[in-house]
């Protein structure tokens, strides 16, 4: 008896439903967002890019884009996102998305009450790529297509994950960025979207002289959760150095055997460690990065006969690209603290775990001494090889 109260109890459970869940042909699936700054009240307008899933189907496709772009208002991400089933067709469902992007006017202010709702949320994951609209309104980013992908939001993503194939960029997800925000004595950093106008080629039947394309190029820098400004390229590499997150990507210099021509290394490991030290109650900090780099191209049409002045060269190529690391990491150090003063790099962050005593003395006013604390720079260079064939130079000895 007992046993069949248990499976009509069973029975019960499994075969309810799930009761004021929208049905699956009522949920929109939401593959990237976009915040923006309302001008009118100081609310906020979200932009959510939906798949349309007819379009999509591979036997019958429709003649309509994969996405649509759905804008609306609120003081609030709550009130924003509630009232798009005012104009909508659909309860959104925020699962999928793959990035959001949120407007530079806003991100000056304070972004982290704008990603409490999603952090809060059981919806979002964490892994979201987040990034900031430079020149241009976040939902004008979403509302590019290009590349090769149907979904605009898979381009994004695939743009931004490329970032291990070079070190100009950085990218944050948005667990990443508030991992940063709580830290003391580091200030998150997020990855930046421009819109660039690019000539059509007539092989691509495109309409108009110019298509607009987006380009994933630089860092956006915040102190605490307000931006403060950029790093460029350069700047970007030298920070990636410091960080750590030099994966993969390309130095070029000047070729040796013809300063018109240049060559370009592979980075193909690296590795960094930020000391603070404290003599005489002054604080510093030394930098020291290790990287393995490739010769893989040399413009110059040169030869060289001898193995021992092979090695010379490269022996001369590795102090050319240590200079040039060593440039790179104190063009990004001297943004930060002269320009933008943020602790992206962790000094503080490194002082904490080192001298706890002392950071729990100074932690209150650290971005005030931020700008003015000094620094060393320890590059170490190998270059482990070189993927040059026999004969490209041509220089006889």
């Amino acid at each position: 008896m007992r046993l069949k109260i248990c499976s009509v109890f069973l029975c019960l459970v499994l075969l309810t439903g799930c009761k004021g869940q929208p049905e699956l042909n009522h949920i929109g699936i939401v593959v990237a967002v976009a915040i923006d700054k309302d001008p009118e009240n100081g609310g906020v307008i979200l932009t959510s890019q939906v798949i349309r899933p007819a379009s999509l189907d591979k036997k019958s496709p429709g003649k309509d884009a994969p996405t649509e772009l759905v804008s609306t208002k609120g003081k609030t991400i709550f009130e924003a996102i509630r009232d798009t089933t005012q104009e909508f067709d659909r309860i959104n469902f925020y699962a999928h998305t793959k990035v959001i992007v949120i407007g530079e006017e806003l991100a000056k202010e304070d972004i982290t009450p704008v990603l409490d709702f999603f952090v809060r949320g059981r919806q979002l994951r964490g892994y979201t790529w987040l990034c900031i609209a430079k020149n241009a309104p976040a939902r004008d980013i979403i509302g590019v297509k290009d590349g090769i992908d149907r979904i605009q939001a898979n381009y994004l993503k695939d743009i931004i994950e490329n970032k291990k194939y070079q070190y100009k960029v950085t990218a944050s997800s948005v667990i990443d960025y508030y991992r940063k925000a709580l830290q003391e004595g580091n200030n998150p950093i997020t990855g930046v979207l421009e819109i660039v106008e690019v000539p059509n080629q007539p092989v691509e039947k495109k309409e108009g002289k110019t298509t607009k394309e987006i380009r994933f190029s630089g860092t956006a820098v915040f102190k605490k959760d307000a931006l403060v400004g950029y790093f460029n390229e350069k700047e970007t590499q030298g920070l990636n150095w410091i960080i750590g997150k030099v994966q993969s990507g390309v130095i070029t210099l000047p070729s040796l055997l013809d300063q018109e021509r240049l060559i370009s290394l592979e980075i193909k490991s690296s590795e960094a460690k930020i000391t603070p030290e404290i003599k005489d109650g002054k604080i510093s900090f030394v930098i020291k990065v290790k990287a393995e780099v490739i010769l893989v191209e040399e413009q110059a049409k040169l030869k060289i006969s001898y193995p021992k002045l092979m090695l010379d060269y490269l022996e001369e190529v590795r102090k050319e690209a240590k200079k040039e690391i060593e440039d790179e990491i104190r063009v990004a150090v001297n943004k930060a603290q002269k320009e933008l003063h943020s602790d992206v790099f962790g000094f503080g962050n490194t002082l904490n775990r080192e001298y706890p005593e002392q950071w729990h003395g100074i932690k209150d006013g650290w971005s005030e001494m931020f700008p003015d604390v000094d620094y060393t720079v320890e590059v170490e260079v190998k270059v482990i090889g070189t993927d040059l064939k026999q004969g490209v130079f041509q220089i006889e000895k």
